[in-house]
């Protein structure tokens, strides 16, 4: 049996023909240990091939570690990967590793003359036939999907009365419903501008529809009890201070309602503790430890 012929070629022309072989099963599962599923092995491969010359397809050597990284496999994928590739004449060493060199074995992107008989290559038509197929068929299942056409309900099944039927003298109905109704308006039956459908009556106008009950307003605003009212007369006027712009009730005992000066009369006075609450205080501020 002859040997198959290794012919290379560049990087373009061998990723044209990876993407559309078929390479579903060829590392299949072996006892424990898993098969490797095709979309696996198609992005190993191309990995490997973009360490490749362009257009001589040559000068790959990225260590097995560096493939594993950026294709996001194990190593064991990887090195199960590249025997395959080999066995079948995709990937063909040209130079063997040398252990001097921090580099992995060089290789070339090759097509075996025999690549048809070991794996399926389908066509470029073939390619673009299947995929119109599948987008015709997701058409089809979003139109299916969207094709929902709701029943006209007729006047008996709506939530409302049916419209009246047109007057037999053919007058035109005006206003918001098309009425042009003639009939006395406002609330006393008189037409609209007639002086007869004035209001006879005149006052504030007013759109509260709800009128707020007699006595109503003055229970809110007024004390409903003489205590709470001399209570109310009896509260004092708040006192500012200048100094601090704090405000606050006069106090029973007469001292300043303004809180900072009542802090600064008991340190002036030495009534105030030093501690923590006075961050002012020198003694505060040097006062030794427990």
């Amino acid at each position: 049996m002859e040997e198959p012929e290794l012919r290379a070629v560049s990087r373009w022309e061998w990723e044209r023909v990876l993407l559309r072989a078929r390479l579903g099963g060829l590392i299949p599962a072996r006892g424990k240990r898993g098969g490797v599923a095709a979309s696996t092995i198609r992005v190993v491969a191309l990995v490997f091939a973009s360490h490749a010359d362009a257009d001589t397809g040559s000068r790959i050597w990225p260590g097995d570690a560096t493939v594993a990284v950026e294709a996001e496999v194990g190593v064991q994928v990887v090195q199960a990967v590249r025997r395959r590739l080999v066995a079948l004449g995709l990937l063909h060493r040209i130079r063997a590793r040398s252990r001097g060199q921090h580099e992995g074995d060089e290789y070339q992107l090759t097509l075996p003359t025999d690549l048809l008989e070991q794996i399926e290559v389908i066509s470029p038509d073939t390619v673009r036939a299947s995929a119109a197929a599948l987008y015709a068929a997701r058409r089809g299942r979003r139109k299916h999907a969207t094709d929902t056409t709701t029943p006209t309900p007729t006047d008996g099944q709506v939530g409302v009365p049916p419209d009246p039927p047109p007057e037999a003298n053919g007058n035109r109905r005006g206003g918001a419903d098309g009425s042009q109704d003639r009939r006395p308006g406002g609330s006393d039956g008189g037409s609209v501008g007639d002086p007869s459908a004035r209001d006879t009556n005149p006052g504030p106008a007013t759109n509260n529809t709800n009128p707020t009950p007699p006595g109503l307003r003055a229970n809110v605003t007024t004390p409903r009890t003489p205590a709470r009212a001399a209570a109310a007369a009896s509260i004092p006027d708040l006192v500012r201070c200048d100094p601090h712009g704090v405000a606050g009730r006069p106090r029973p005992d007469g001292r300043s309602p303004c809180a900072i000066c009542r802090v600064l009369g008991d340190r002036a006075q030495g009534r105030l503790r030093p501690s923590y609450r006075d961050p002012s205080s020198d003694l505060a501020r040097w006062r030794p430890r427990a």
